[in-house]
C-alpha cells in the first residue's frame, strides 16, 4: 500500500503539481515511506548523458593510468580487502577479488593468475589523472576539446565499441567532479 501511495505522488508531482523530486523525496521519508529505485532517480544529475565511442581512449587509460600496481603506488591503500573466488572458466583455480578505498576513491580488481583486471572504479580526489590531464577539477572545456566539441551535457560516457568498458564522467558548474568505470564483461 505504501508503494501504491509513493507511486501515485510521484506520477502527481511529475504531472500535476510543480513539487520537486527532492521535496517528494523528503515528504516519502518523512511519511515512513522509503524506496530505493526513487532514491536513486532523486540523486541522477538532470542531464542527458552523451556516449562517446573511443577504444583508443579505453585501452589507453587502462594500460596506462589504471593499471592495479601503478595505483598501489600511486594511493597508498591502507586496508586493501581480498575475497578468494572460483575462477569460472576453471574450477580447479582460485582467483582475488580486491577491493580498497583511499580518500574518496574506490577499487574494485579482479586478480587472476595471469592478470589484474580493474571491475569498478569511483574517482573523487584529484589524485588519479587519466589520459595525461584528466583529473577531478578540471574544466569541461578541457574535456570537450580532448574528447567532443559538443558537449552539452554534464555526463560524459567513453566506452569501448562493444560497450563492455563504461567510464562515466560528471561534470557540475563546469568541473569535473567523479569519474566511474565498470566493466560489463571478464574474461
Amino acid at each position: 500500500m505504501k508503494t501504491l501511495f509513493l507511486g501515485i505522488s510521484l506520477l502527481w508531482g511529475i504531472f500535476i503539481s510543480p513539487i520537486s523530486y527532492k521535496k517528494l523525496y523528503n515528504s516519502a521519508l518523512n511519511n515512513g515511506f522509503y524506496n530505493y529505485e526513487l532514491k536513486r532517480i532523486v540523486q541522477q544529475p538532470k542531464s542527458t548523458p552523451i556516449t562517446i565511442v573511443n577504444d583508443e581512449f579505453v585501452m589507453r587509460v587502462l594500460e596506462n593510468d589504471l593499471e592495479y600496481y601503478k595505483i598501489i603506488r600511486a594511493e597508498h591503500p591502507k586496508n586493501i580487502n581480498k575475497k578468494i573466488v572460483q575462477n569460472k572458466y576453471s574450477p580447479t583455480n582460485k582467483d582475488t577479488i580486491v577491493t580498497f578505498s583511499v580518500n574518496k576513491d574506490t577499487y574494485d580488481f579482479y586478480k587472476g593468475k595471469q592478470k589484474v583486471i580493474l571491475q569498478k572504479m569511483s574517482l573523487r580526489s584529484e589524485n588519479i589523472v587519466l589520459d595525461k590531464n584528466i583529473r577531478i577539477g578540471c574544466d569541461k572545456k578541457l574535456f570537450k576539446n580532448k574528447y567532443d566539441g559538443s558537449l552539452k551535457s554534464d555526463i560524459a560516457v567513453i566506452q569501448d565499441v562493444e560497450g563492455g568498458n563504461l567510464f562515466t564522467f560528471i561534470f557540475k558548474n563546469n568541473k569535473l567532479i567523479q569519474v566511474t568505470y565498470k566493466i560489463e564483461y571478464i574474461e
